[in-house]
């Protein structure tokens, strides 16, 4: 999965844990049932493959074609607003700042950096509030 070189290194040092995706057309959620009870979430394509499941496990990369720099397991995906992100989600992106010993959510660095990378899709920017996959991870 592709991710900004710095977010790669907040993944590394365990900062990062989730991360947002715009919901492009004919992406669809869906579980299916693949170990006794245990039902396994997933996004499909509009194609019908795949796209990312909970326990699939997904390389880091800063680019197509570059090396994964570490590894980490899906274990929950769910769909939202853009905007109903909690203070709490907005740390584990990776953008909380430290003030004495109370960690607080920058929400606005996180807005910033959200319509940096989808600069040029005005439907996918912050104030268009689109629909996100959010794809909650461990290293």
């Amino acid at each position: 999965m592709i991710f900004q070189p710095e977010h790669c290194d907040w993944i590394v040092q365990g900062d990062k844990t989730q991360t947002r995706r715009a919901v492009k057309p004919g992406e669809t959620r869906f579980g299916a049932i693949s170990f006794g009870e245990t039902e396994t979430l997933c996004v499909r394509h509009p194609d019908g493959r795949t796209k990312w499941k909970v326990g699939g496990r997904y390389g880091v990369q800063t680019g197509f074609g570059f090396p994964a720099t570490a590894w980490f397991k899906v274990t929950d995906i769910r769909q939202e607003r853009l905007q109903d992100i909690s203070p709490e989600d907005v740390i584990e992106e990776g953008f909380g700042v430290w003030q004495g010993d109370y960690h607080q959510a920058d929400v606005a660095a996180f807005s910033d950096a959200w319509d940096a990378i989808y600069a040029g899709q005005p439907e996918c920017q912050w104030d268009a509030n689109p629909l996100v996959w959010v794809l909650v991870f461990e290293v």
